[in-house]
């Protein structure tokens, strides 16, 4: 087995790992009540609106595979020009959520953890968080969505752009996480990796439970 599919095998295993974690992590609406409902809506907004996109433009920055920086800046531009930190914005708006202190102080800790992570110059660490951020959207936007029919949204702009977008943004930036590893230089790319993916998915377990 060349390294290829070696890498190919471990950003498999990682991801898919990720997704059961948010799976499992995502508390029955059932078992929600309408306030805690709409603070979920509101600390997703919070902790995702202002910094999707500079997290992505930092992984633009340091990837170092043609394939990654490719995918992630046609993810960056089509952010941009449908600009979908308004559609997050109109979304929540629509749930009925009243931002206050508290959905700030909740995310304050998990954000701050994510900006240290993009801090470094490791791209690879960098293209494995975008790639765990689309990959496990295709676990918690469909549940975004079912929170926001629980709170009377009217506008799902966001969730259904999301819905459909994400499906092909994971595929893309799994190549790309793929062929980011392949020019990784010494021993146990998939160390990083697996660092990065357990990071960023224990991130969003913190932000999308109650």
């Amino acid at each position: 087995m060349n390294n290829k599919e070696t890498y190919k095998g471990i950003v498999d295993e990682q991801l898919e790992l990720a997704k059961q974690r948010i799976g499992r992590a995502l508390v029955p609406l059932e078992n929600l009540s309408e306030d805690q409902i709409k603070r979920l809506i509101g600390t997703y907004m919070v902790a995702i609106e202002p910094n999707f996109i500079p997290w992505m433009q930092r992984a633009y920055e340091t990837a170092k595979s043609d394939i990654a920086k490719k995918v992630i800046l046609e993810n960056i531009q089509c952010e941009v020009s449908k600009d979908h930190p308004k559609m997050l914005r109109d979304f929540s708006a629509s749930s009925g959520v009243l931002l206050d202190a508290r959905h700030y102080a909740r995310v304050s800790k998990p954000v701050l953890g994510m900006w240290r992570l993009f801090s470094n110059d490791n791209g690879l660490t960098n293209v494995a968080i975008a790639a765990t951020l689309e990959n496990t959207s295709l676990e918690f936007i469909p549940y975004l969505a079912s929170l926001g029919k629980r709170a009377g949204c009217n506008d799902f702009t966001y969730t259904d752009v999301h819905g459909e977008a994400d499906i092909s943004h994971a595929q893309e930036l799994y190549r790309g996480l793929v062929e980011e590893m392949s020019q990784k230089e010494g021993a146990g790319p998939w160390r990083t990796v697996a660092t990065a993916v357990d990071k960023t998915t224990n991130f969003l377990e913190e932000i999308l439970t109650p």
